[in-house]
Formats: structure tokens, sequence, C-alpha cells
């Protein structure tokens, strides 16, 4: 409905990691496979419909499988939020001096690919997920 008769350029699901695993950790015995069909089929179907809209996944369990092709066996998402990127960039901003820091860690964030496609991934440095979720229950 969102696609068709609103007419909106695609979707990101939230915690797709929980609606492909009961608790959203890589524990194959958790997995859903009803859940895993689910995510695939909303792929297929927008794909067989209108292939130019993105279906995004937040995800955040760097899973290749999430942005793997349906045909293939993965879950078909155009892209998935990379939370290694954050957590990779964050670890060299912290160091106080630029000694301490590195270039290859930065690198490696910047060229991280999902599937060997570099837009299957959505980067970011803040999140609300990233940054309210803490050990103490607060950012602040």
């Amino acid at each position: 409905m969102w696609l068709q008769d609103y007419r909106i350029d695609g979707l990101r699901l939230d915690a797709t990691s929980l609606i492909r695993n009961v608790y959203g950790d890589d524990n194959q015995a958790n997995d859903l496979p009803d859940g895993r069909g689910l995510l695939r089929r909303v792929n297929e179907e927008a794909d067989a419909d209108q292939p130019w809209k993105l279906i995004i996944a937040e995800d955040m369990k760097n899973d290749d499988w999430v942005t793997r092709p349906t045909a293939d066996g993965g879950a078909g998402f155009d892209s998935q939020w990379d939370p290694s990127f954050v957590a990779d960039v964050r670890a060299q901003l912290r160091p106080a001096q630029d000694t301490d820091r590195s270039m290859a860690a930065i690198a490696g964030a910047l060229t991280h690919r999902y599937n060997d496609r570099p837009l299957a991934r959505v980067v970011f440095t803040e999140s609300h997920d990233e940054d309210g979720n803490t050990a103490a229950g607060s950012a602040l």
C-alpha cells in the first residue's frame, strides 16, 4: 500500500534481526523460518512490482544474508544499516593523540561492503539506537 497507493520511494524495516530470529542474535537455533520467509517475500513482491523502489533493513547484525538477492538465498534488501561503520569511526575519534588513531581502521570502515556491493549499506555516525541504548540505560 505505501509503495503503490502513496507512491513513496521505499521503506526502512526496523529491527529485522528480530523478525528473522527470536533474540535477534546469530544463534541459528533461534531462527524463525516464517520471519525469514516474510522478509524475502516483502522484497520479492516489491521487486516484482516496482524494482526501482528501495527497501532498507535496519538489521544491525552485519549479516550478508540480508542484502543477498533472494535468487541466491538471501532476504533481498537493497541496503542495510552498517553498525560497524559507527563503531569503527567512533573508536578512532576517542583517542586524544593523533598517533593513537588508525587510518587503516577508517579506510576499512569506508570500504566495507556487503556482498561486494558498495551501496548495499547505510553508513551513519549518529542514531537513536546507538546513542540511547547504553549499558547505563541513558546516553546523557
